[in-house]
C-alpha cells in the first residue's frame, strides 16, 4: 500500500491541524486533507493523511482504526481507488440486529481477535442513533470466516446479533431485485428536488431524499452530503448506477471527491 490513509467518520469541527496532531505519533507526516465543499467550506467528514512511508500508513491502520477524535469514533483504512474492488466484498461482513449504543470500539471488542480489521462503519439514522447494523471489514476472508462461525448467534447486551458474509451491491441476486438506491459524496447544499432532478434522467423516482432534510437532523448530521433514492422499476436503478457510480459529476459533487451510488441496505 502507499503511504496515504483514508479517515472517514469525521467529526464536522475537526480540521487538518487535529488531524495532524491525532496521527504525528505513528510517524512523519507529509501533508493531511480534510475534503470540504468548495462552497461552503463545511467538512464532508472525511480525510486524508498522507504519511512519509507505507509502513507509518499501516500502523495508523492497526492503532487508530475506531479511536475517538473530537466527538466521533472515527475510521481509518487503507485508500481503495478501483471501484471494482470496493464492490468485490472479500473479507466482508454484515452485523446485524445491534443494541442500541453500539459503537465501533464495542465491534473492535467483538470482532477484533478474529484477525486484521481493515475498517468498521456503523451506519446512523438522522437523528444519530444507529441503524442496528454494521460492517465490518477483514484483510482475509479466513478472518471473516472465522467470526461468522464464532459471532453468528450469539447475545449482545440481551439481542442476538447475526453475522454473515457481506453480499456484494453487484450480485446477481441483487441486481435482479433493488430499486433503492444509496448515494454520497454530493455538495452538502444540495437540495432533495435537484437530486430528484437529476435522476429522472433513468426513470420516474419514486422517493428522494437528503439527508440533513428532515427538521429533527442536527447541524452536524446536515453535513454528511449522502441520501437516497427509489425508482418504481430495478433497471432504472441499475442503469443510475452504471452511469453515475464512480463518476465525477459537477453539478453534484464537489471537486475533491465522487458521487457514489449503490442499492441501499434496505434492499439487503
Amino acid at each position: 500500500m502507499q503511504g496515504t490513509v483514508y479517515v472517514g467518520d469525521l467529526d464536522p469541527m475537526t480540521g487538518e491541524a487535529e488531524l495532524y496532531e491525532h496521527f504525528k505519533e505513528i510517524g512523519t507526516i507529509v501533508s493531511t486533507h480534510v475534503c470540504r465543499d468548495h462552497r461552503t467550506n463545511n467538512s464532508l467528514c472525511y480525510a486524508y493523511v498522507n504519511y512519509s512511508n507505507a509502513e507509518n500508513a499501516e500502523h495508523a491502520i492497526e492503532k487508530l482504526n475506531t479511536t475517538k477524535l473530537g466527538n466521533a469514533f472515527i475510521r481509518v483504512c487503507a485508500v481503495e481507488r478501483d471501484p471494482s474492488a470496493r464492490r468485490a466484498g472479500k473479507g466482508n461482513i454484515v452485523v446485524r440486529n445491534l443494541p442500541d449504543g453500539c459503537e465501533n470500539p464495542d465491534l473492535k471488542d467483538l470482532f477484533g481477535g478474529f484477525g486484521r480489521i481493515t475498517s468498521m462503519r456503523v451506519p446512523r439514522k438522522s437523528d444519530g442513533a444507529i441503524m442496528g447494523y454494521a460492517f465490518v471489514n477483514y484483510e482475509s476472508v479466513t478472518s471473516s470466516e472465522q467470526a461468522i462461525k464464532d459471532r453468528n448467534g450469539t447475545e449482545v447486551n440481551g439481542k442476538i446479533i447475526t453475522v454473515e458474509h457481506y453480499r456484494s451491491d453487484y450480485s446477481d441476486e441483487k441486481k435482479k431485485n433493488f430499486t433503492n438506491l444509496y448515494i454520497r459524496g454530493f455538495r452538502a447544499e444540495i437540495t432533495d428536488a435537484k437530486l430528484r432532478d437529476i435522476m429522472s434522467k433513468y426513470g420516474e423516482p419514486e422517493n428522494v431524499g437528503i439527508r440533513g432534510l428532515d427538521a429533527r437532523t442536527n447541524e452536524e448530521e446536515k453535513k454528511r452530503g449522502f441520501g437516497f433514492c427509489s425508482f418504481k422499476i430495478h433497471e432504472q436503478a441499475v442503469k443510475a448506477i452504471d452511469d453515475l457510480d464512480g463518476k465525477i459529476i459537477p453539478v453534484l459533487c464537489v471537486d475533491t471527491c465522487l458521487l457514489y451510488t449503490s442499492p441501499s441496505p434496505r434492499d439487503s
